[in-house]
């Protein structure tokens, strides 16, 4: 039997060999990405597994290759472990929460990724779409206006392996950025926003590089989050992560630690693998004892993450989203600019 495992990042088949009613098959690995295929070894039904992290991703009980995660609504929802979350299976859409209803930190991503397709995406656009968990909900709903003849003639670029797949699922036109002369809106999510907009991005899934040239090249930029990612300073809620090649990077991680004054870790995934981007590179994830100030950001950290040999890109995102869609625990929507003026919508 042939099990064909379709993934974000690569296809590729395994076979195993059934016989006698068990499978003669060894555990496998695939080093490329660090993640485990295990195959059982008993007389009773099988299941095959692609494991990444704890999540099964495939198996022969379904006829589909995917292990459904949850049902809500009648909607299936699986692990995407190139999104690092969850998204709707293959062909269907979120659904649309009630504003004022459930205020769960999925519905918030919800409110506030549908805003700012409402808000911001138009007939005739190119639209740059990033990466992440709260995207999921912004091609959904980009897809769901299109085929309601609300929006037409729209083209998507693409930050992630993760979102290209969906959009493509949903039926979106994605095209490379290289083919088109304009991103009319770019939207993506973030880890913390500031009282000026200034960004940090990356930590759940690491796009950073893909991103930046995206969203720089933007006529707009709208960040979308929910009000638990407001800091008052940049690396309050966590690490910044940083994109370095492999080559080298232990010593990388120590000329950051010693320059910068934090402590720079690898990310590894669940089998204690180092993490790799959609570029093939490793993360470190640096952390702080305490938030630098963000003149401390522009005038010492940034320069020195840029210098470093070895290091291709960071999550810090300064003075380049226009506006940010918040929603918060009540279901109400805000929309802040980088003048920090605040709108109810």
């Amino acid at each position: 039997e042939f099990f064909r495992m379709q993934r974000a990042e690569a296809s590729f088949s395994v076979c195993a060999l059934f016989a006698g009613g068990f499978v003669a098959a060894p555990s496998l690995k695939n080093d490329r990405f660090g993640r485990s295929v295990s195959l059982c070894k008993s007389r009773k039904p099988c299941r095959f597994e692609f494991k990444s992290g704890s999540f099964p991703i495939v198996s022969a009980s379904d006829s589909k290759g995917i292990v459904p995660a949850k049902t809500e609504g009648g909607i299936t929802y699986v692990y995407d472990p190139s999104l690092n979350a969850m998204r709707p299976k293959e062909g269907q859409q979120a659904p649309t929460p009630k504003q004022g209803g459930q205020t769960s930190a999925e519905d918030l991503k919800r409110l506030a990724a549908e805003k700012a397709i409402e808000k911001y995406a138009k007939s005739g656009m190119c639209i740059g779409l990033g990466a992440g968990s709260t995207i999921v909900y912004a091609v959904s709903h980009l897809a769901r206006l299109i085929n309601e003849g609300k929006l037409s003639n729209i083209q998507v670029v693409c930050n992630s392996s993760g979102s290209e797949a969906q959009a493509r699922s949903l039926g979106l036109t994605v095209v490379p950025l290289h083919t088109v002369a304009v991103v009319h809106v770019a939207i993506d999510g973030a880890d913390e926003v500031d009282p000026e907009l200034n960004l940090l991005k990356g930590r759940g899934y690491c796009a950073v590089v893909r991103d930046r040239i995206t969203e720089s090249l933007a006529e707009t930029f709208v960040v979308i989050c929910d009000d638990s990612k407001l800091v008052t300073r940049l690396a309050s809620l966590g690490p910044v992560p940083v994109e370095v090649v492999p080559f080298g990077w232990k010593q990388v991680a120590a000329s950051l630690e010693e320059q910068c004054g934090g402590r720079a870790e690898l990310v590894r995934d669940k089998a204690g693998e180092p993490l790799l981007t959609d570029n093939a590179n490793y993360v470190l994830h640096l952390a702080f004892d305490r938030p630098p100030h963000i003149s401390s950001i522009r005038d010492h950290i940034l320069p020195t993450l840029r210098a470093c040999p070895g290091v291709v890109d960071n999550g810090f995102f300064l003075n380049l989203a226009h506006a940010a869609i918040v929603a918060d625990k009540t279901g109400r929507i805000r929309e802040l600019r980088r003048s920090v003026h605040t709108s109810y919508i």
